[in-house]
Formats: C-alpha cells, structure tokens, sequence
C-alpha cells in the first residue's frame, strides 16, 4: 500500500503510520490546526506550443476515416491523463497522438 502524496498525509495514511508503529490512539491532537497542507493543484500548464496553427487532426489521425466527417464529432478526451501532457499539445513530437488522444484538454475542437 502506499502512503503520503505530494502535499501531505492523509487520515487514512496517519492512521496505517500509527498502526504500524503502535501510537495510541488517544495522542490525536494537533499543535497547529493549520498545520495541514491544503489540497490544491501543484502543477498547473503552460502552453508553450500556443502560437503554433491549429490544423484538423483529419491530418493526423490515420485512424479516421473519410466518412465520419459529415457526423458532429464530440469534444472529449479519450484517456484520463491528458492534464500531463497538456501543455505540450502541439509540441511537433506528441502533436499527432494529442489531437487524437486529448482533444478536449488542448482546445482542438
């Protein structure tokens, strides 16, 4: 199981640290309430790549065939980590996979 993420421990992790290294339980008082970190984004995007043209992924995707482009496409992501990559969607490497993968999060459509 893993414990602790970027800002700080969570109820549950205090609870599996003083498990595991036998503190009473009665001990749960804090010095400072606002000691705790707040939860809010760490890392926020900056689209390096904005200046460059936006071209229809029609171009791109290799994937898509000629007959779907009478059909509305929906604007949505097909995975759920496109946040990471986001602010290199058109950088000329990932350009492609991004305006197939995460349209949405790059403003491709």
């Amino acid at each position: 199981a893993t414990i602790g993420n970027a800002k700080d421990f969570s109820d549950v992790d205090l609870a599996k640290i003083n498990r595991m290294y036998s503190c009473p339980t009665e001990t749960k008082q804090q010095t400072a309430p606002f000691a705790r970190a707040q939860h809010s984004p760490i890392y926020q995007a900056i689209n390096k790549y904005d200046d460059r043209p936006k071209l229809p992924s029609q171009y791109y995707d290799g994937m898509q065939n000629s007959l779907s482009n009478n059909k509305p496409q929906r604007c949505e992501d097909k995975i759920t980590v496109c946040w990471w990559t986001a602010d290199r969607c058109r950088a000329p490497a990932i350009y492609a996979m991004m305006t197939s993968l995460c349209p949405k999060t790059c403003g491709f459509c």
